[in-house]
């Protein structure tokens, strides 16, 4: 996990990325994953993306 200041890690469990669908719409989610791992060991964020795979109608 990236660094965070004290004041943060109490907020460190509110989620902050959604993916937001409105029901009968037919879009579908064929998947969904948060991208936790480090790139050149670093994390490139203060948090961890969430990336979905939708179909719209």
């Amino acid at each position: 996990m990236p660094f965070a200041p004290l004041e943060a890690t109490k907020e460190i469990d509110r989620r902050i990325d959604h993916v937001l669908v409105r029901r009968g719409t037919g879009v579908v989610a064929d998947a969904a994953f948060t991208v936790d791992a480090p790139v050149d060991g670093r994390f490139p964020s203060d948090h961890f993306p969430v990336v979905a795979d939708v179909r719209f109608p």
